[in-house]
This record gives structure tokens, C-alpha cells and sequence, in this order.
């Protein structure tokens, strides 16, 4: 069976701001012990909210219904992922169901995704991806939305944070934009919890989470046009990229520095700023890629 990934879209934080506006930024810098060198670590700009992390999704979820034609009471499951709401089970609650509302969306299952970071997407890509194959659901919404809580937390080690939200919809019967043709995740749960037997473990368990997309005969990486990755410090994406066999030509690191990284939407940000500025033929091969603390996720696509 086919599942398409449609209706792709994000929204950033209202605002935008460079680098040096973080609160406590000198401070911050010390504390992670780096040097004020913003082009060596590709320090830029950040979006920062006033809309709470689910008036941000209410936006992208618009976005996503306005450009598909599977109508909203049609969406059986809604997937919800955010690195941490911050807040009670009541007002998640209240907050999620007055957004869905909005958007005519009722009567649905909802199941929520927090562990698995800025992999989360994926997480939920290989399980969404399962469901529909089993023909247990037909169209599935996804949503991922973050929000920094206070600024002083918004860089952490060379990262600094954008608040955004992003959705697509995974479905059998909406056949546009992308066909998902595979997806890898795992957690090494040692690294999860901060043990590294060696120097290269991050890569060791990027790189077997990766040789499982060469299980299919579909996959050849030496056919994908770009690889849309986690937006954080170039030279190391560069160089995990590079290691895994890909080369400089299929990277894209356009918005490390225009918006910061951006948790779980990362890899749909790109491919979005991608496609709004480059031809897409049909039948052309991309790769969604992402990891965390431990995690470590990718998904092939195809355009349709």
C-alpha cells in the first residue's frame, strides 16, 4: 500500500532576533565553554513567540487543511509531539481540544509524543506508517509545535532554539505531494541517558539506525537529491552526512543560521524553504533525516 505525506507546512515564532539578543547570552557561551565565534558555529537569527505552543500548531494545522482535500472530519488520528507542554494534563487538555475544534476537527483519536525530542516526527512517521499500512486508519494528522520556555533556555550547548510548529497529514487516500517510501528510528537508550563507551558512539548509532534504510531495494542514497537535516552546527551535520555517504552536493544547511534550530520541524523547514525556491520533478528522491540525545530517525520520499 501507498502513504503519501501531504499538506506539509510550518510557522515560525512572530518575532525574530540575532543571536545576541538571548538573555544571558555572554553568561551562556561560558557556561557551555565556546567561543564568541558566531560564523564558526553559525549563530544567526531566532524566532521567538508570543503565541502559546498550541496557538502555533492552530496556525500550521490551518495551513495543512487549507492546501489537502480529505476533509477535516475525515482525519481519524491526530498525532501530537512537543518536547515538553510545559504545563498541567487539564490545560493540555483544554488547549489541544479548543484548537482541534477550530479547525472542525471532532471525534477523533489523539495520541501524544514527547520522548524522542527532535526526532519525535519520526517516531511517530513509523507508527502512523503502520497503522495505515494495516488499514486499521486511513488519514492521519500530525503536529508538532515547541516553545522555549524562558530565554535563558533558548541556547543550549551550540544550538540556539527557535519556538515553531509544523503538520502534514499521513494518508492512503490523499495521493500528493510525497510518497513515503521508508523510515528508520531508533533510541540507543546509553546514549539516551548520557553514556558514551567511546568517542564515536553518537555516530556509530547513527550509522545502524541509517544501514536499515538499505534493507529495501527502492533505497539508493547515491539517487537523493538533498537530505534535509537537523538545523545545528554545520560541520558536524557536514561531517556525519559526508561519513554516511553522501556528498556536498545533497547537503542543505540554508537555515541553520536564518532560524535556528528548530526542534522536530527541522527537517520539514527545510524541505519547505527547499521547495518554495527549487524545481521538485516528480519521481525525485529526498531524505528527512534527524537526531537527538540518543535518537537518531530518517525517512525517505518521493514527489509525486
Amino acid at each position: 500500500m501507498d502513504i503519501y505525506m501531504s499538506g506539509v507546512s510550518c510557522t515560525l515564532g512572530e518575532k525574530k532576533y540575532n543571536f545576541r539578543e538571548i538573555e544571558e547570552f555572554q553568561e551562556l557561551i561560558k557556561k557551555f565553554g565556546l567561543t564568541d565565534k558566531p560564523d564558526y558555529w553559525n549563530w544567526g537569527n531566532f524566532h521567538k513567540a508570543e503565541k502559546t505552543l498550541f496557538e502555533q500548531a492552530e496556525i500550521t494545522i490551518a495551513k495543512t487543511l487549507n492546501t489537502i482535500s480529505i476533509a477535516p472530519e475525515d482525519i481519524e488520528l491526530v498525532f501530537f509531539c512537543c518536547s515538553a507542554p510545559g504545563t498541567d494534563f487539564s490545560k493540555v487538555n483544554t488547549s489541544l481540544g479548543n484548537i482541534l475544534v477550530k479547525n472542525n476537527i471532532s471525534q477523533v483519536q489523539i495520541i501524544g509524543q514527547n520522548i524522542g525530542g527532535c526526532t519525535s516526527i519520526f517516531h511517530v512517521l513509523r507508527v502512523a506508517e503502520a497503522l495505515i499500512s494495516q488499514k486499521l486508519y486511513k488519514n492521519i494528522l500530525v503536529v508538532a509545535s515547541d516553545k522555549v520556555p524562558k530565554d535563558s533556555d533558548r541556547m543550549y550547548q551550540f544550538g540556539i532554539y527557535s519556538d515553531c510548529a509544523s503538520s502534514f497529514l499521513l494518508s492512503s487516500e490523499e495521493k500528493k505531494g510525497y510518497k513515503l517510501k521508508n523510515v528508520c528510528v531508533a533510541t540507543d537508550t546509553k546514549l539516551m541517558s548520557g553514556v558514551m563507551e567511546n568517542r564515536d558512539s553518537h555516530f556509530i548509532h547513527l550509522n545502524e539506525v541509517h544501514s536499515n534504510l538499505r534493507t529495501t531495494d527502492e533505497f539508493d542514497k547515491t539517487k537523493i537529491e538533498k537530505v534535509f537535516m537537523t538545523n545545528v552546527f554545520k560541520p558536524i551535520m557536514n561531517i556525519n552526512l559526508s561519513r554516511l555517504g553522501y556528498k556536498s552536493h545533497q547537503h542543505f544547511y540554508d537555515n541553520i543560521a536564518t532560524t535556528g534550530h528548530c526542534f522536530a520541524t527541522d527537517p520539514l523547514l527545510n524541505l519547505i524553504t527547499y521547495e518554495n525556491n527549487s524545481e521538485m520533478p516528480s519521481q525525485t528522491n529526498y531524505l528527512l533525516a534527524a537526531i537527538a540525545s540518543g535518537h537518531a530517525a530518517f525517512a525517505s520520499i518521493e514527489k509525486v
